[in-house]
């Protein structure tokens, strides 16, 4: 192993900010596949095609559940290889599927399209990876570091969501609308990230956050004024992680968390044409639910290095099950937009969140794989959501039946976050 690098002077900018922003702007085109964004698509694509909506949800659960299923290898390749070539290739990966969208006819030519640009977007762009990175380049600032990444999906949902809703009002096809999309992701993106992205701050002889002294004097008295102190860091082996109550409750509460929130934020721009505030309104709300998220996962990063990461995902996932009472009531575009900026902020808060969570509890080290392995079980609540909410409304015809089922699954997955107390490190012989 080689000995821990000691820079003799802090750089006036420290390189992990650089990888922040580089990472932001692939988070950015990452929200150009989340739920809330190709919602805004499905009226022009069912008038179009004549596509029902659950097999246009269908889409969404495919390309989620191979996302997920892939999560734990690729998780495990960022420990190994680190982010530079998976988001390189990610990149390439994401582009050439939503540009093979303008030559979409068959609805299996959309499974194959999306799937391939979500699966590109979910562990490239904006999950697994880039977040190793992140974990690894900060530790003291961690919080806010991750906030300012995660805030980039939603924000580049948000962006794209207002850009392609104005195109599709002035009659573009949703077709071109995709390509363009994946065009310029390929033209801003494809040659940076090789040459910017790199693993970690040893790797270029500096430390995580910029320090000038070896980790084992990163103590809690470095910490800012205020900020709540952190022990020295432990990393845990993904095999011992596993043997945890804490992993476990974790990777469960934030399944049923994502299924609630996948399930809401698909249908969202449905939800609020169908209550007669009309498609314009809906595909700016969606926009303002994606708005709120970004910017509320950078509130709620700083917050982190004050707060318990624990209990503020739990008060997150309650903030969440509330708001999904107050659904019930919308009448109106001002409590519409209450709810989707209120909604936006709760569910992109538990993302953060979970990561910080898992990163606190278990190390940088295997950091990749552990994230990997929780988010894979998510995945399974992210791609099921859309499908099962669209089933449960066609099958009701009622959206309160829809929300109530949010609110108790959003309750169960607050009180599964509260049971995931830190664990004790357990030696084993070997």
């Amino acid at each position: 192993m080689s000995s821990s690098p000691s820079p003799a002077k802090r750089p006036r900018i420290f390189y992990g900010w650089y990888i922040i922003g580089l990472t932001g702007l692939a988070g950015i085109f990452a929200g150009g596949t989340s739920q809330a964004f190709f919602g805004i698509f499905v009226p022009s694509i069912e008038e179009d095609t004549g596509w029902s909506r659950t097999s246009i949800a269908g889409v969404i659960t495919l390309a989620t559940f191979i996302g997920g299923g892939l999560s734990i290898a690729i998780g495990a390749l960022a420990d190994r290889y680190g982010p530079r070539v998976l988001m390189t290739l990610g990149a390439a990966t994401y582009a050439a599927g939503y540009m093979s969208m303008l030559w979409v006819v068959e609805i299996w030519h959309l499974y194959i399209a999306y799937s391939v640009a979500r699966l590109a977007a979910l562990q490239a762009l904006s999950g697994v990876v880039p977040r190793s990175a992140t974990i690894n380049w900060f530790r003291r600032m961690r919080g806010r570091a991750l906030g300012l990444q995660t805030m980039a999906q939603p924000l580049g949902g948000a962006l794209l969501g207002a850009i392609s809703g104005t195109l599709l009002t002035l009659g573009v096809e949703w077709r071109t609308v995709l390509f363009v999309i994946g065009l310029t992701a390929l033209t801003l993106l494809l040659v940076p990230l090789p040459l910017i992205i790199r693993r970690q701050p040893e790797d270029m002889g500096m430390l995580p956050d910029g320090n000038v002294q070896p980790p084992s004097e990163d103590v809690p008295s470095k910490q800012a004024p205020g900020s709540r102190s952190r022990e020295p860091e432990v990393s845990w082996t993904l095999r011992e992680a596993m043997r945890t109550k804490a992993l476990w409750m974790v990777a469960f509460g934030t399944l049923l968390n994502t299924m609630a929130s996948g399930g809401i934020s698909f249908n969202l721009a449905a939800y609020f044409s169908d209550t007669g505030l009309g498609t314009g309104f809906a595909a700016a709300a969606a926009s303002i639910f994606l708005f709120s998220g970004a910017l509320s996962a950078s509130v709620w990063g700083f917050l982190s290095e004050r707060y318990d990461e624990r209990m503020l995902v739990v008060w997150a996932a309650l903030g969440a099950a509330a708001l999904t009472l107050f659904a019930l009531a919308i009448n109106n575009p001002v409590s519409g937009l209450i709810f989707a900026a209120g909604y936006g902020a709760t569910t992109r808060g538990e993302s953060a969140l979970v990561m910080l969570l898992l990163a606190t509890y278990f190390g940088r080290q295997s950091f990749g794989a552990i994230s990997g392995l929780v988010t894979s079980i998510s995945f399974l609540g992210l791609g099921a959501g859309p499908l099962a909410f669209s089933l449960l409304f066609e099958a009701t015809g009622s959206y309160n039946s829809f929300f109530l089922t949010a609110f108790t699954i959003l309750l169960m997955s607050a009180v599964m976050l509260w049971a995931a107390k830190r664990p004790s490190r357990v030696t084993t012989s070997v």
